[in-house]
């Protein structure tokens, strides 16, 4: 395990102590978790929520793996907790609006370095191709004369 992943761990499990941290793991139960747990959720942490859920689920694996707890009490709380609303960003998708894209920041007339104004067009240039490289099949993505074209 890295040592982020580790600090990471530390910090979620963390998030517990203050509601179940007293109690014995094997005198734990699913309601007691799920509490500590609404905690978390009241504060509009629901990502995190659902972390802590799925790292003390591991902890309970293993102390039922070492015959510390009889069943785990994360387990039967599974979809009991407000999932995360994922936000969606827009992308640019017609070619048109690519172009007009690179040309609004060739015209930038306020403060900006040469290499600000490269950077960002490397990222409109570049990133596109990278997720399609991704995610879409070889064939889309032809080498030509030290660049990538997308074959229709």
């Amino acid at each position: 395990m890295s040592e982020s992943t580790a600090e990471k761990s530390i910090y979620y499990i963390g998030r517990l102590r203050p509601a179940i941290g007293a109690l014995p793991i094997s005198q734990l139960t699913a309601p007691e978790l799920l509490t500590a747990l609404r905690r978390i959720e009241a504060k509009g942490n629901y990502e995190t929520a659902q972390r802590v859920l799925q790292l003390s689920g591991r902890a309970f694996r293993y102390a039922v793996s070492t015959a510390r707890l009889a069943s785990d009490p994360s387990r039967d709380l599974r979809g009991a907790l407000t999932a995360p609303v994922a936000t969606h960003y827009g992308a640019i998708v017609e070619a048109w609006a690519a172009g007009q894209l690179l040309r609004a920041i060739d015209g930038y007339d306020g403060y900006a370095t040469t290499s600000w104004r490269c950077s960002c067009r490397r990222m409109c240039l570049f990133d596109p191709a990278s997720s399609v490289m991704r995610s879409g099949p070889r064939s889309t993505l032809t080498p030509r004369c030290g660049s990538f074209h997308l074959k229709r």
